[in-house]
């Protein structure tokens, strides 16, 4: 037996972040991770001679001043990584109905770059601009300053991404291109808030970058700086039950058959998969365990990763959204695929083998490989293998629309579904992003970092904007939560 102040389920960004908060603060902190390897979604991994991202592909808010970045250098991880900014006129390019429109980073030259295609609708435009910026404002360095993590624009939680839009233009197209990295929140018509959706645009308009050298390389700073500080991160071994006596928690028991005590418990794994480890006799309600049971979980994501011959292929500083003609950019709420869009994502790998890297993923939803649900990894069978096959060709092929080499260039591929992703990074259902918020029943679809069991906590994307800026500022609502929200907006802020 053994007596930690903290216990953290999960080694995702989330967990991590918070590992590296309290053990900052004095605390003692051991994550648990049942993987053999730390990260969740940070994970990457190097085949073919090129390393691939699992989850996060790209990260915004990481100009200086900026507060992802700022973060980084609280946490001790700025000088680990190996960052590289995307093209600051073209972060992400928009393909719909044969047009391509970018978005740049830097608020006046974002709204330069959407009237060069949108030349009347310049007033919509900044209308779009300055409602994103509310939002992202809420959160910010100077706001850590005041001791605050978060504050205002909640009005837009409330409000559609579609509604929205749609108020602040007639122009069609620009409402589609407006909304075209919609998969970025699974984007759901008259569902998904506006308040994500601003978000998440915001803080790539404030600073897109990827890790050049992968975004593992994070994972392991941040494990990096909780052992420094005193903590451990044990991998390979998982939480089985969560233990707790009048009321509050206790500890934790392992699947290696330890106990550890502690009383302090933090989640970073998905709520539905937390609340059966729960030992029989606790506060929570049987109203909150049908709400997570029944709660909207986003969308998997196929990937097809493509080795390609850089002296065929050059590398792309930017990401590019392609919609089928005709297709939409929102998914409605009853149909079970996303709309028809391709994401191309190039690996920003900093190994000279003259060797590029290329993600193309798609949305896919659980029930598409549902048959395969008690298969492992490597044994799925023929049909599986086919399956992937087919779905692979299909969008290779919608990618040489815009790439007519793209096909010529490739070395090697390989594929993950939402089984491959549900398995290597234990997201529920391989769900690419968590539990949605709906706008229209905000105060049932939004999570609390704080439960009924006290001492146990919640964080990572199902408790907040999911993407890498919204899980660390779920860490600090969290953190914020047991050690109080002044407190850790200073740590953070003053620096």
């Amino acid at each position: 037996m053994n007596k930690s102040e903290v216990i953290i389920i999960g080694s995702g960004l989330g967990g991590l972040c918070c590992g590296v908060i309290l053990s900052k603060s004095g605390m003692k902190v051991r994550v648990v991770e049942k993987e053999p390897h730390a990260g969740g979604c940070l994970r990457s991994y190097r085949r073919d001679g090129v390393t691939f991202d699992t989850g996060i592909h790209y990260i915004g808010s990481m100009n200086e001043g900026e507060i992802l970045r700022q973060f980084m250098r609280y946490a001790g991880v700025e000088e680990s990584l190996t960052l590289q900014r995307l093209d600051t006129d073209a972060y992400d390019v928009v393909g719909i109905d044969g047009r391509e429109v970018a978005f740049a980073q830097g608020d006046e030259r974002f709204v330069e770059r959407l009237c060069d295609s949108f030349p009347h609708e310049r007033d919509s435009i900044r209308r779009y601009t300055a409602a994103v910026r509310e939002v992202g404002e809420v959160i910010g360095v100077e706001r850590l300053r005041q001791g605050v993590i978060s504050s205002g624009s909640l009005q837009y939680m409330s409000l559609s991404a579609s509604e929205v839009i749609d108020s602040i233009t007639r122009d069609e197209h620009l409402r589609r291109v407006l909304a075209g990295t919609s998969f970025l929140e699974d984007g759901i018509r008259n569902y998904t808030p506006f308040y994500h959706h601003a978000m998440i645009q915001h803080s790539y308009i404030r600073g897109a970058y990827r890790i050049a050298d992968g975004s593992s390389r994070w994972a392991e700073a941040l494990c990096r700086t909780i052992v420094d500080n005193g903590g451990e991160v044990r991998c390979g071994d998982a939480v089985t039950e969560v233990l707790h006596a009048d009321n509050a928690v206790t500890g934790v028991r392992l699947a290696s058959g330890e106990t550890c005590f502690a009383d302090t418990v933090i989640s970073d794994i998905h709520p539905a998969v937390l609340l059966p480890m729960i030992a029989p006799g606790s506060r929570i309600r049987e109203v909150y365990v049908r709400r997570i049971n029944n709660a909207r979980n986003s969308m998997g994501v196929f990937t097809l990763n493509l080795t390609l011959d850089g002296a065929l292929f050059p590398y792309l500083n930017r990401n590019y959204y392609l919609h089928s003609s005709g297709s939409s950019v929102w998914r409605n709420r009853e149909e079970e695929r996303l709309s028809d869009v391709v994401v191309c994502a190039m690996q920003a790998t900093v190994h000279d083998s003259g060797r590029r890297g290329m993600s193309l993923m798609m949305p896919m939803s659980y029930a598409e490989v549902e048959q395969w649900a008690d298969s492992h990894v490597g044994r799925r069978g023929e049909e599986y293998l086919d399956f992937k096959h087919r779905t692979a060709e299909g969008l290779l092929r919608r990618a040489e629309c815009r790439f007519p080499d793209l096909r010529h260039a490739v070395l090697a591929s390989h594929t993950s579904s939402p089984l491959t992703y549900r398995d290597y990074t234990g997201t529920h259902c391989g769900s690419a992003y968590g539990m949605m918020t709906d706008c229209r029943n905000v105060m049932t679809t939004l999570l609390s970092p704080s439960t009924k069991l006290d001492g146990l906590y919640l964080t990572g994307q199902n408790i907040a904007v999911h993407g890498a800026l919204g899980v660390v500022m779920s860490a600090l609502s969290t953190c914020g939560a047991l050690l109080g929200e002044a407190y850790v907006a200073h740590q953070i802020g003053d620096i």
